[in-house]
């Protein structure tokens, strides 16, 4: 089985369901009015307590060639349980296809830019079938001004742990 191809829509806030604008409430939360994100340290498991096994923490840092790294450095349970992935302490780099992670990283890249919370509906299409899911990234600064860390929160992921595993069987 073939990837052929991934693309990411931006769901506007108006059209988000309730499960995402009460995360985003929660991250409004946390950075107060007079900060453009919150801090790692502002962050309580406690608060998002009905989102946590579909939370992952990504460390945004700088690498040796001066491009933007993403280290997991929390994995929720139901993520890596539904996709078959156990990223904590992991790269980005370890994610495979190569059209997927690529993906993947164009879609962090735009919230380290915009600096604001984006939710994307991914599909995903191969040669045998189609599987879609939605994922929330939300940004956290340690400074006020980079980003440092991201804050993801994925939704309806299910089929998408027998679709990785097809894809990476075939580029074995």
């Amino acid at each position: 089985m073939r990837l052929l191809s991934m693309r990411s829509t931006l769901i506007e806030r108006q059209d988000q369901e309730t499960f995402w604008q009460n995360l985003v409430s929660l991250w409004d939360e946390l950075r107060g009015e007079d900060r453009a994100m919150p801090a790692r340290s502002d962050f309580t498991p406690e608060r998002f307590r009905s989102y946590l096994g579909r939370l992952c923490f990504i460390e945004v840092s700088c690498d040796g060639n001066g491009q933007a790294a993403f280290v997991y450095r929390v994995a929720g349970t139901h993520v890596a349980e539904q996709t078959g992935l156990e990223m904590t302490g992991k790269d980005l780099s370890n994610i495979s296809p190569k059209m997927y992670r690529e993906g993947v990283r164009a879609d962090f890249m735009e919230v380290v830019e915009k600096k604001i919370p984006i939710l994307k509906e991914i599909i995903l299409v191969s040669d045998e079938e189609k599987v879609s899911y939605q994922r929330m990234t939300l940004p956290f600064s340690d400074d006020g001004t980079q980003v440092t860390y991201l804050l993801t929160c994925a939704k309806g992921i299910r089929p998408i742990a027998d679709f990785l595993e097809k894809l990476h069987l075939s580029e074995a």
